[in-house]
């Protein structure tokens, strides 16, 4: 029964050291929803109609004691098509989320993948999921109104380091060029939910470019009557400290013994 709780309190402790939490939370706004909040109108989205750039923002994790966080899943959302039958292979061929490197220079693919029909893409890892805002209404533009997705990139195993920019940016290649990718953005004081992060600026890059080398975009009198950014979510753990990884390694070893005893310059829009 000794031997059972040790090896419990273990797995325990196991488990919390890498089970997966909200690192950086700038979600979808819950409030000022729509048209018909008027003037107070919270949400927005992104993208270059002449598909030369593409749309992003940067995050910074909270500083801590270890060496890097590892960061599983990078979620965006997007707003496209009439509803959740909407087929994304028939407008577009890919989706990639690019990112800066924690480390090093120049920008770097985190993940990408190639639409084969409907949400499905040949890399299971991103998951594309209609969803609604809190109220249960989907994104209205100016004369449509367009489907809300959840865009997951998942399994990332991305080390990041702490209190550390880091830019990122989500590109869909279009099949057809008179269309374009967008990515939901929300004014902070207006969207009602965490918005961490936010200083009301979002991101151009240029397609081929560096992430490092952004066009800092403010939508206040540039396509929108306000500031926005890129909503985003950020999932992972932080990697253990040498010290707790060497405890907890001793500790295994302890108990294995006993038991063998016993700004603006690129063109953009929202979805109108």
């Amino acid at each position: 029964m000794r031997l059972l709780t040790i090896l419990t309190i273990l797995l325990c402790l196991g488990s919390a050291l890498s089970a997966d939490v909200m690192l950086f939370d700038r979600g979808l706004p819950i409030t000022n929803l729509n048209n018909g909040a008027g003037a107070n109108r919270s949400n927005v989205s992104w993208g270059d109609p002449g598909n030369q750039s593409f749309t992003g923002d940067n995050f910074i994790l909270p500083a801590l004691p270890g060496d890097q966080y590892l960061v599983n899943t990078l979620r965006i959302w997007t707003a496209d098509g009439a509803d959740p039958s909407f087929d994304f292979a028939s407008t577009y061929t890919s989706l990639t989320l690019y990112a800066q490197p924690t480390t090093g220079s120049g920008s770097s693919v985190i993940q990408q993948g190639n639409f084969i029909g409907g949400t499905t893409l040949d890399n299971p890892n991103i998951k594309i999921t209609p969803v609604t805002y809190a109220d249960n209404s989907i994104y209205e533009g100016n004369s449509a109104t367009y489907q809300l997705w959840e865009v997951d990139f998942t399994n990332l195993n991305w080390l990041v380091d702490p209190a550390t920019v880091v830019n990122f940016g989500v590109f869909g290649a279009t099949i057809d060029p008179t269309w374009f990718w967008v990515n939901h953005a929300s004014n902070a004081a207006l969207s009602g939910s965490p918005q961490d992060g936010a200083d009301g600026i979002f991101f151009d890059f240029a397609v081929g470019g560096s992430l490092l080398s952004p066009v800092l975009e403010d939508s206040n009198g540039n396509g929108w009557d306000k500031s926005s950014d890129i909503n985003v979510q950020i999932l992972g753990s932080a990697v253990p400290e040498p010290t707790s990884i060497f405890l907890l390694g001793t500790a295994v070893l302890i108990v294995g013994s006993l038991a063998r005893k016993k700004y603006q310059g690129i063109v953009h829009t929202q979805r109108t």
